[in-house]
């Protein structure tokens, strides 16, 4: 079941939404790069591979929606903006731009899928 925060952002910005009763993530795709926009977990929840649910369920996606890499921005203001980075580098993901506001970071998608080409 979705929310009605996941179905506005659904209709009204095409973001793509994940969402436990603990946690959720919200991202778009644009020229091939899901670019991942919200995510967050319950603090009780964080430490219980919630957070790493989330992402592979999204990294899944967008192999599937043909995307090659993974993006996010975190703004140095936030006040988790040191353990959001952590989790980015967790995940594999490597900062690639960084300036006095913000960092980017991203992760190269290589989809695994086996293609057979038929003569």
């Amino acid at each position: 079941m979705s929310s009605l925060w996941s179905k506005y952002f659904a209709a009204s910005e095409k973001r793509y939404t994940y969402e436990t009763e603990n946690g959720f993530v919200s991202y778009h795709i644009q020229d091939g790069v899901c670019i991942i926009q919200d995510f967050y977990v319950e603090p009780g929840f964080r430490g219980s591979k919630l957070a790493m649910t989330l992402a592979k369920w999204v990294e899944r996606d967008a192999k599937n929606k043909g995307c090659t890499a993974l993006a996010g921005e975190v703004y140095h203001a936030s006040p988790n903006a040191e353990y959001i980075l952590r989790l980015h580098r967790h995940w594999g993901m490597v900062q690639t731009e960084r300036d006095e506001y913000k960092t980017l970071s991203v992760k190269e998608l290589k989809n695994d899928k086996r293609r057979t080409i038929i003569a």
